[in-house]
């Protein structure tokens, strides 16, 4: 059967990418919040609830070095999500995420 597109728009291309069912389902608790640039959106080392989907800003995604300075190993927009560590089981994450272009993302709690 074929999916039915979802009619609305987030402005966060994987959001948009689900049904009007599956969003509704998802976003029933999220929260919108709010970052400004360089402020931290979550910590190495932390337990991996929530989950960010941006809609507006820019993100990196930071790897601690020991010894040495911290490396930024991704960027995460509109098209894309901050929490991957969730989707693949893990505990805690291992990158700390930053804003580095203010926006609003959608937080969701995992199941």
């Amino acid at each position: 059967m074929p999916r039915t597109k979802n009619a609305r728009s987030t402005g966060n291309a994987l959001l948009d990418r689900l049904t009007t069912t599956e969003l509704d389902k998802l976003l029933a608790d999220a929260q919108w919040v709010s970052f400004a640039a360089h402020e931290q959106v979550y910590a190495a080392g932390r337990e991996t609830a929530p989950v960010y989907f941006p809609i507006s800003g820019v993100y990196s995604l930071v790897l601690p070095m020991t010894g040495g300075q911290p490396v930024e190993v991704a960027v995460v927009d509109s098209e894309g999500m901050l929490g991957i560590p969730v989707v693949l089981g893990l505990e805690t994450t291992p990158l700390r995420a930053v804003c580095r272009v203010a926006g609003q993302c959608a937080r969701v709690a995992p199941d």
